[in-house]
């Protein structure tokens, strides 16, 4: 009997929504929760929210550009 390792299909970034929670961002980068929330804290991926700078509420959010650009190796102005 043959075993075949069973692969979760990772989304597109193109089907991704145009704002991502860390949750989402950890997901489809297959980081862990906590490497996602230091990225956002130390600005490595441009978000609002959360403890940084651009504080509105408690909960981060990241657009699908600021991911684009994380993923490019920079940010962009």
């Amino acid at each position: 009997m043959t075993h075949k390792a069973s692969r979760t299909q990772l989304p597109r970034l193109e089907d991704l929504p145009e704002i991502l929670t860390p949750m989402q961002i950890a997901e489809y980068l297959q980081l862990s929760r906590n490497t996602v929330y230091a990225l956002l804290r130390t600005g490595q991926i441009r978000a609002v929210g959360g403890n940084g700078p651009n504080r509105f509420c408690r909960s981060w959010r990241v657009s699908k550009q600021a991911l684009r650009d994380y993923l490019d190796g920079g940010q962009t102005a």
